[in-house]
């Protein structure tokens, strides 16, 4: 019975594994085909940030739970090399964010601009100049 058991788990979580990869991979193809290509790689760099913090923080901390030990003590100069490069990396995600703010008050503008158009707002200054 637990064999059966081990194997329904196994086929679960297989099947929720495929069904997380496609459905991240639409999103992406629905993203990538929009005009928003800045907060596609902001969103795709802040992903990997997260993952990134995640393991460096198993590998420096490890997890008694898992009996997963610790590697900073045998892999120190590695461990600083993946922390400075994890720090550049949310430096990055921290400039992808404001360019994507910056698009953004960006595109208010235009907007305006276009709603005032349409409206005839430029046409009523030009006749009163």
């Amino acid at each position: 019975m637990s064999r059966n058991h081990f194997l329904l788990g196994t086929t679960i979580q297989i099947c929720l594994r495929v069904l997380l990869i496609a459905t991240a991979l639409a999103a992406a193809l629905v993203m990538m085909t929009s005009k928003q290509s800045t907060a596609v790689v902001m969103t795709l760099v802040m992903a990997g940030c997260a993952a990134t913090t995640a393991i460096g923080y198993m590998g420096k901390h490890g997890n008694a739970h898992a009996r997963w030990m610790p590697i900073r003590d045998h892999l120190s100069k590695f461990c600083g090399r993946v922390t400075i490069s994890i720090a550049i990396s949310y430096v990055s995600f921290l400039l992808l964010m404001i360019l994507t703010v910056i698009s953004a008050c960006n595109s208010g503008t235009r907007f305006r601009y276009a709603s005032s158009k349409l409206r005839g707002g430029d046409h009523a200054e030009n006749q009163s100049g």
